[in-house]
């Protein structure tokens, strides 16, 4: 993630009614948006403000569709605040989470370590759901 991103994301965390008003992920999420094409435009490069994280969210949520992360996290929300608070939880886990070199899937940071049987490698091994589990390599 990148360190303006970052910064920026904690500003609005801590003050959301200075930026939107209210706690919104829509306007977070559109507010994000805009801020990264801004960024594109003065710096002449496209880039990803939070790369992976719509991946991470299909994973976590066990969905296969083409919606943006802050809908998915909106369905499952019953309001707009609850999706706001919702989103830096899952941020918090998405900042510890890695990819696996060799197969190049989302690795959730694990409690116990083991060899995995999905790639090879050591392994951590964690349970993000009872029948699921995940792996990354261990530097």
């Amino acid at each position: 993630m990148r360190k303006d991103v970052k910064k920026l994301l904690s500003d609005m965390k801590n003050r959301p009614g200075v930026y939107f008003g209210k706690k919104s992920l829509d306007r977070l999420s559109t507010f994000l948006s805009g801020y990264i094409c801004c960024v594109s435009e003065r710096d002449g490069e496209i880039g990803e403000y939070l790369p992976g994280f719509q991946e991470f969210i299909s994973e976590r949520y066990n969905i296969r569709s083409t919606h943006h992360w802050s809908e998915i996290i909106q369905f499952y929300c019953s309001t707009e605040e609850e999706a706001f608070d919702e989103f830096y939880k899952l941020l918090d886990e998405f900042s510890t989470d890695r990819r696996c070199a060799k197969c190049n899937k989302y690795q959730h940071v694990p409690k116990v370590f083991q060899p995995s049987r999905h790639c090879g490698h050591r392994a951590a091994i964690s349970r993000l759901t009872k029948r699921r589990f995940l792996h990354i390599i261990v530097s």
